[in-house]
């Protein structure tokens, strides 16, 4: 089984392909082997979600209750758009 994870940084999405590999380490070891991500963070990340993923059902879920995915901005009736 392999996992897809899609990146948008800017404006274009790019696909990468990991495989799933069955591991029984800790959930805090697994999240600092990804880049960028240090022990402190681990903690932070599994103090605000949790360590079991499964109560989302998919990367989208998880990053809108990470406040990371954008959304329709507002401020006193005006969009974003008008705000830059």
């Amino acid at each position: 089984m392999t996992v897809i994870i899609a990146t948008t940084l800017t404006g274009t999405t790019s696909y990468e392909t990991f495989p799933m590999i069955p591991d029984d380490r800790p959930p805090r070891d697994l999240i600092v082997t990804i880049p960028g991500i240090s022990i402190n963070l681990a903690d932070v990340i599994i103090a605000e979600t949790g360590a079991d993923m499964t109560r989302f059902p998919s990367a989208r879920h998880l990053a809108s209750c990470a406040g990371t995915c954008s959304g329709s901005n507002e401020s006193a009736g005006r969009s974003d758009e008008l705000l830059s």
